[in-house]
């Protein structure tokens, strides 16, 4: 299971403050990197995400935390995220709106549903409404997958 997983954004402040309403949670402010916070995925979980400012990169060094360096430019890649919330389309749509953020409700392949949510219009969460989640965990499972798409190599 993933514990936490870690965007950039122009105005972490923001975005952790938007973010948290789809949880229905308070955003936090992450101490151990500056402008940096942590929004949970629900008051009982210690399932999170970290939100650092925009073209921060993490860094292998000697610290017991990951450095954060800005000095190189940043570039587009697959990273995404498909997140459960307990909220309707409806209040996805207005919290988006309201941060003026890309959205729009997407069929998978006619197995499951996702709603498409753009973080400050570059980040794709696939925000999924608890019908949406469940038409999920019935087929994204190592059985359906093997069955489906093959067998390992």
């Amino acid at each position: 299971m993933i514990k936490h997983i870690s965007i950039g954004a122009k105005n972490p402040a923001r975005t952790a403050q938007t973010l948290a309403q789809f949880w229905q949670v308070p955003a936090l402010p992450f101490p151990m990197y500056d402008d940096s916070y942590v929004v949970f995925l629900g008051s009982n979980t210690s399932c999170c995400v970290e939100i650092y400012p925009l073209g921060q990169l993490t860094l292998n060094g000697d610290n017991t935390l990951p450095e954060l360096d800005r000095s190189k430019p940043l570039s587009a890649g697959p990273f995404h995220a498909a997140l459960a919330v307990e909220i309707d389309e409806a209040q996805i749509g207005r919290i988006c709106d309201t941060a003026g953020w890309r959205y729009r409700t997407v069929d998978r392949g006619g197995v499951f549903q996702v709603i498409e949510v753009w973080i400050e219009n570059h980040t794709l969460f696939e925000i999924l409404t608890p019908e949406m989640a469940a038409a999920y965990e019935q087929f994204a499972n190592v059985d359906n997958w093997q069955r489906i798409f093959g067998q390992a190599s």
